[in-house]
């Protein structure tokens, strides 16, 4: 599927680009599709969050707030054993985005 392929492409590359384009691809996503590979994208989206780079920090940021936006409040107890700043940016940007969607 194109999902699988995205991840695997993300994993053998975690550039921007590649972050970008699997967020993109988990806004399209359904819930039951991303599940299975959760574990293996936050793993390597993790070291992004604190790349020396902010464009890949913020990719990494905006790709959990995708996976949020789909997966739902199950997927808080993942972003909860992030580092303070992360979690703290990533409920910022999908509040943000859950209020510009709902006007």
């Amino acid at each position: 599927s194109l999902m699988n392929e995205t991840i695997n492409y993300f994993i053998t590359d975690p550039s921007t680009s590649s972050v970008n384009l699997l967020s993109l691809i988990i806004k399209g996503s359904k819930s039951k599709d991303l599940t299975p590979r959760i574990q293996e994208i936050i793993d390597k989206l993790l070291p992004l969050l604190s790349s020396k780079s902010a464009e890949v920090r913020k990719a990494a940021v905006f790709c959990f707030v995708e996976m949020r936006s789909i997966i739902g409040k199950s997927f808080d107890t993942e972003i909860e054993k992030l580092p303070s700043i992360s979690r703290k940016m990533i409920f910022f940007f999908y509040n943000k985005n859950k209020i510009q969607n709902d006007c």
